[in-house]
């Protein structure tokens, strides 16, 4: 895990139980495709999470797809 998702992960888990009770879904955490990342630049950007994939996701966890 990388840095950043440790924070993201640490961030989420400090948030998610004083606001339990006004979460409207449950915590869900994304990142990064699961994959090995690659060296060739355009297509280390097909395993980067983006603003599209990120809205799909919330979309699917309000159950709104």
């Amino acid at each position: 895990m990388t840095t950043a998702a440790q924070s993201n992960a640490e961030l989420a888990s400090a948030i998610a139980p004083g606001a339990f009770y006004s979460l409207d879904a449950p915590v869900k955490w994304m990142g990064a495709v699961n994959a090995p990342i690659p060296f060739s630049p355009p297509v280390k950007g097909a395993t980067a999470a983006t603003e599209q994939t990120v809205f799909e996701a919330a979309q699917a966890v309000c159950g709104r797809s």
